[in-house]
Formats: structure tokens, C-alpha cells, sequence
């Protein structure tokens, strides 16, 4: 990796450069979220939980997103980066959810790309569209959130007193070498630095996971998805987590979701070469956090 690509990496990373390309849109997007005249007045009444992605970037939460987006009950945004409606002046919850039903159908219209160049459209099902609305999200840039939240305090109170729901976060899990190797050829710089990042990251989900469990008043849980899982076992996995959301799946909607998901997980890990000691590195680090003790760089034990 040259110094010039590591220069530029950083810069075009920056928080100030990527809060800036966020806030671009504030003013359009306000004026994009009046209601319409064929609204229905009760379009969110039934809304009793916003989903919002915590993992890291690279680790499956596309699929995931594209998934619950095909329910009946749910509508998952993508990349709408729905937390800037709320911080310095919060958008209503009305205003907001308007937007994240915007963003679904648009994307659903895209074909629910995919970070690899690949469709995660589910045919006979329900992106872009919903019968009613109990379950409202975005699956957004889940690095930055991370960051948001670790940078402004409030910002978890302030979700839960604006959308009026109950939040689920869900933690979406890879072989942290896989996760590394695709972040790292994708943005052209070493794996020492993706690694150093993600750990970092790491560090700050689980400061936020202990922030969330001393909010007592407020009805905000981590729901971990590791993808693994869900690969080898789909409709178990994804009925599960409807369940967690607090919707019921069909058995239409577990077949034909279950149909756009590999039969095994890519392996990108195995197509770079791997320092001795980054890998033992990694391996050290790992062992901070449970949720990732049950991988090594020859797979998921």
C-alpha cells in the first residue's frame, strides 16, 4: 500500500469529511419529508420498535438489512444515516420515518445492491413495500454510529424520546479476519491499519453496550447475529430474529429469503497474506471480546 493511498484513506475517512457528506442532504431531506396528501394518518401508530445496525462494516449487514426489509411488517432503510436527523435539532418522529420509508422503497427499486456489486432483491416478497408498519430502521454506516453515540452522550436518550419505540441494535458478526481483509483490499490500505480500527470500534460497542445496560428506563437491547449462523441455518436464524423484533415470519417469507443467502460464508481472509505477528496481534485481541472468541484466522471454531 503506498503513502499516498494511505494519505488520501484518511482524509476521505476523516470524521469532519464524512459528518460533512452526511449534513449535505439535511436541508432536501427535511423538505422531502412533508407528508403527502394521500397520507394515511395512522401510517407509524402501529410502529413499536426501530432497528438500527451496530456492526461493523463488511460483516453481513446488507444482507441482514435486506432481509428484514422484505417483511410485511418492516421497513429497513439503507444508508439513509438516520441519526443526523436528530442531532443538533432533532427531526419529528414523523419527519424521520418518512425519510427511512422513502430510502426502502428507492433501494428495493435499485435491487437492494449489495458492498460486493451484487443484488440483494428477494422476488415475491415485500422491500420497498409493507402491508403495516411495526418495525422501522436503517441499516446505515454502522462505524460512524458508533462514533456518534460515543461522541454525543444524549444521542441514546434522544432516539428512544424521538421515535417513541423500543430500540433493537443489531450487532452484526464475522470472522474479524474476514471483516479485515475485505475493508482492507477494498479501501487499499495494509491490514495493520483495518485491524487497529476495527479493534477500536470494538472497543466502543462495547462501551455503548454498557451505557445501554445503565439506561434502565429506556427499552434498548444488542441483539447479536453472527453470519455465519446464519448462512448455515437461514429461516432458523431469521425467524429468530423476527421473533426478537417482535414480528411474526411466514414460511413463504423464510423460503424465499433463505434463497438469496450463500450456501457457505466467503472466506476473503484466505486471500491475503498474513504477518506472523499482526496475526497474533488479532488473536490477542480477540480474546477482550466474547463475542468474538469463537474465531481464528483457519475459521470458526
Amino acid at each position: 500500500m503506498s503513502l499516498l493511498t494511505e494519505a488520501w484513506d484518511f482524509v476521505r475517512n476523516a470524521r469532519l469529511v464524512r459528518n460533512a457528506r452526511e449534513y449535505s442532504s439535511l436541508i432536501p431531506d427535511y423538505l422531502n419529508s412533508f407528508p403527502s396528501p394521500t397520507e394515511s394518518a395512522a401510517l407509524f401508530a402501529s410502529v413499536h420498535t426501530y432497528v438500527m445496525f451496530i456492526g461493523l462494516g463488511r460483516s453481513g449487514t446488507t444482507l441482514v438489512g435486506a432481509l428484514l426489509d422484505a417483511h410485511p411488517r418492516m421497513v429497513i432503510a439503507r444508508q439513509l444515516g438516520a441519526l443526523k436527523y436528530l442531532w443538533p435539532v432533532p427531526f419529528s418522529r414523523e419527519r424521520i420515518f418518512r425519510l427511512l420509508v422513502q430510502n426502502s422503497l428507492k433501494t428495493a427499486r435499485d435491487g437492494w445492491p449489495g458492498g460486493g456489486g451484487y443484488s440483494h432483491a428477494i422476488a415475491g416478497q415485500m422491500q420497498g413495500r409493507f402491508e403495516a408498519i411495526e418495525v422501522i430502521g436503517d441499516k446505515s454506516r454502522s462505524a460512524q454510529s458508533l462514533e456518534w453515540f460515543a461522541s454525543r452522550p444524549a444521542l441514546l436518550s434522544r432516539l428512544a424520546d424521538t421515535t417513541r419505540a423500543r430500540i433493537r441494535m443489531l450487532h452484526v458478526i464475522r470472522n474479524p479476519y474476514d471483516t479485515i481483509a475485505t475493508r482492507s483490499r477494498r479501501r487499499r490500505v495494509s491490514p495493520e491499519k483495518i485491524s487497529r480500527e476495527y479493534f477500536a470500534l470494538t472497543g466502543q460497542l462495547y462501551e455503548l453496550s454498557g451505557r445501554i445496560a445503565s439506561h434502565a428506563g429506556l427499552d434498548i437491547k444488542r441483539i447479536p447475529v453472527h453470519l455465519e449462523d446464519l448462512i448455515l441455518d437461514p429461516k432458523g436464524q431469521l425467524a429468530e430474529l423476527c421473533n426478537s423484533l417482535g414480528v411474526s415470519p411466514s414460511e413463504d417469507y423464510l423460503e424465499a429469503c433463505a434463497g438469496i443467502v450463500y450456501r457457505k460464508p466467503s472466506e476473503p481472509r484466505r486471500t491475503i497474506e498474513w504477518p506472523a505477528q499482526l496475526v497474533s496481534d488479532i488473536q490477542h485481541r480477540m480474546q477482550e471480546f466474547p463475542h468474538l472468541q469463537r474465531y481464528s484466522l483457519t475459521g470458526d471454531d
